[in-house]
């Protein structure tokens, strides 16, 4: 991960490459890149090193480069311990009702989130998308919606 920031810039200069697309998941334990020493999670004490690490990325960036920031998007594990293998393999299971929606206070990435949209709006021709947003909204976030599974396992959107 180290040499990721470096092999970007020079991607984004040599192909002129006007806007950047940053998502990944966010809400992670941190680790030091020369000590290995764990500095915690990105939503609590690893924080403050994240966002150094965010800086110091975008400032290796080109001049006038656009970034589009992706916050976390949350998993389906908040809805129970069945729903670790996707909304499919947990409505297999006999006897058991898995739940369409989840609390959206148990939302993986809530916390990481709100840091990330302060950091974009800290930061001129930088965007935050929510990728929660829609299909978290009122309190709950959807698995199914509208018929339609969200996600096609544990953590992944379909």
């Amino acid at each position: 991960c180290g040499s990721m920031p470096g092999k970007l810039a020079e991607l984004v200069r040599a192909r002129a490459i006007p806007t950047v697309i940053w998502a990944q998941r966010w809400d992670r334990v941190l680790f030091d890149t020369a000590s290995g020493a764990e500095v915690g999670r990105s939503s609590a004490q690893g924080g403050p090193a994240m966002l150094a690490a965010m800086e110091r990325t975008i400032a290796r960036l080109p001049a006038g480069t656009r970034v589009i920031l992706v916050g976390n998007s949350p998993t389906a594990w908040a809805a129970g311990d069945h729903m670790e293998g996707g909304w499919l393999r947990c409505d297999a299971y006999i006897n058991h009702a898995c739940a369409p929606v989840f609390p959206a206070s148990q939302a993986e990435g809530r916390k990481i989130n709100a840091l990330l949209r302060d950091f974009a709006a800290r930061h001129r021709g930088m965007v935050y998308i929510d990728a929660a947003a829609p299909f978290c909204e009122g309190g709950q976030c959807r698995i199914i919606q509208d018929g339609v599974l969200n996600y096609w396992d544990g953590s992944h959107m379909t």
